[in-house]
């Protein structure tokens, strides 16, 4: 079920009942809504070779795992490398170049999907059932 728009009615209708209220453009509601959208792909794409490689129990202990590490060395990583200037001016690169970060978090999403499905299927295609 899609609840975009039902927040476009809601962003709509809420001002005129409360006053302090401030609304988000349609745009902003319909890229968040794109954005949780394409994350969500790009979990399951990042965990379903484990699901398939080891099954439902062990699967979620490797993808915890891997994920708490692959965070930790993230973290490690952004913070030797980025200075706040540089983040600065990414933010306002990211403001000015919204649709194409959209478009860009599309196409690597999908295209992370794929290669998980190909790899779930090579896994289980190996698999002694």
């Amino acid at each position: 079920m899609s609840y975009k728009p039902l927040g476009i009615a809601l962003n709509a209708i809420l001002p005129s009942f409360v006053h302090e209220f401030e609304t988000m453009p349609t745009t902003e509601i319909a890229a968040g809504s794109l954005f949780a959208t394409f994350s969500v792909v790009i979990m399951v794409a990042i965990g379903e070779p484990f699901l398939i490689k080891f099954g439902a129990t062990k699967g979620v202990r490797y993808l915890m795992c891997f994920a708490v590490l692959s965070l930790c060395i993230c973290l490690a990583i952004l913070k030797q490398t980025f200075d706040p200037m540089l983040l600065h001016n990414l933010d306002t690169w990211a403001d000015a170049h919204l649709s194409l970060l959209f478009v860009s978090l599309t196409v690597v999403s999908l295209a992370l999907f794929a290669l998980s499905c190909a790899i779930s299927t090579t896994i289980y295609q190996r698999k002694d059932l």
